[in-house]
């Protein structure tokens, strides 16, 4: 058995959530369930995911804000809206963690990469890739 499918098998003791809408941390695991192996094991190895409250939708930081980590095997920390889990139907609430778990696969840095569209492009181009629809996907809604 391939380490990505003992993931899926038992997504629910990976995922780190920091938060309190168990809705949100059911549809995180989903989220992680749908995507391909190799991400699938970066958001369960190396992403912690927090619902922030109502700030934004979503953001990606590396885990460096907190400490100094590894450059080449970062964590990430995901921060989520409690709100996406009411203002969006399930497939959009997905596609945004999507999203936000893309960020952290292609390298991405908040701190130095912010308002670079082509971070943006890229990062919808690959949810679609990884079968999402929704907002996460939707260029124009990212600057």
């Amino acid at each position: 058995m391939r380490i990505a499918d003992i993931y899926r098998k038992d997504i629910w003791n990976q995922v780190a959530y920091l938060g309190e809408d168990n809705d949100l941390r059911s549809v995180i695991g989903d989220t992680i369930g749908r995507l391909p192996d190799d991400a699938l094991l970066l958001a369960a190895d190396r992403c912690v995911f927090v619902s922030v409250g109502r700030t934004v939708e979503g953001m990606t930081l590396p885990g460096d804000v907190l400490q100094r980590v590894d450059e080449d095997d970062p964590t990430w920390l995901i921060l989520l809206d409690d709100r996406i889990m009411d203002t969006k139907e399930a497939d959009d609430v997905e596609s945004v963690i999507a999203h936000e778990i893309a960020h952290a696969f292609l390298g991405h840095n908040r701190m130095t990469d912010d308002g670079d569209r082509s971070v943006e492009i890229a990062t919808c181009k690959l949810v679609r890739e990884w079968g999402f629809e929704g907002s996460g996907t939707d260029e124009s809604r990212h600057h």
